[in-house]
């Protein structure tokens, strides 16, 4: 349904309406570009320091393990989370109570279970791998276990920043990732 036909007298305003949006495009647009390139620069820090070698098949087997199961639940929970607090009315507190400690918890469990059984995961995931490679791994993924924390703190705020209508911000918090990822 239309509410109003745009006049030549809503010119201006829809000239100002493009402006933003192309201002607004453009700002996040370049931080997703930035955060493309700081992703490609951990790598290349990381290719550098490891070489080819078997520790950077290690590293990578260990951060892969890490960061795909949480990206699908935690995108699960975050991509419908605006629509449903837009619609829990007065109990908006407890529904963003209840979505982060689930993020939280499953984020717990994952990990819990990641770290009990990664020694049968990486004889399956990775079965030419050595005792020693399987050692690296399982100690790398000790560690890289904080990242699906970060990842959840990150889509958790992101959600939270897009419902005050804030889109630049979120984006430079996928920021974090890239760097974690070289600081771990």
């Amino acid at each position: 349904v239309v509410d109003k036909v745009i006049t030549a007298d809503d010119k201006p305003s829809l000239h100002l309406m493009k402006q933003g949006l192309l201002r607004n495009s453009l700002s996040v647009g370049g931080l997703s570009a930035v955060g493309l390139l700081f992703s490609f620069a951990s790598q290349v820090i990381i290719a550098a320091v490891y070489g080819t070698s078997g520790a950077l098949d290690a590293y990578f087997l260990s951060l892969t393990i890490v960061s795909y199961f949480p990206a699908i639940y935690q995108s699960g929970i975050a991509d419908p989370f605006i629509p449903v607090y837009m619609n829990a009315g007065r109990d908006r507190r407890n529904f963003l109570n209840s979505v982060f400690s689930l993020m939280v918890l499953m984020t717990i469990v994952y990990g819990i279970v990641i770290l009990a059984a990664s020694g049968w995961m990486l004889r399956f995931l990775a079965p030419g791998f050595d005792i020693s490679q399987i050692f690296v791994t399982r100690r790398a993924l000790a560690w890289f276990m904080l990242l699906p924390f970060l990842l959840c703190f990150i889509s958790f705020a992101q959600s939270l920043l897009y419902i005050r209508k804030l889109f630049v911000l979120p984006k430079t918090l996928a920021l974090l990732l890239p760097l974690s990822i070289v600081v771990i």
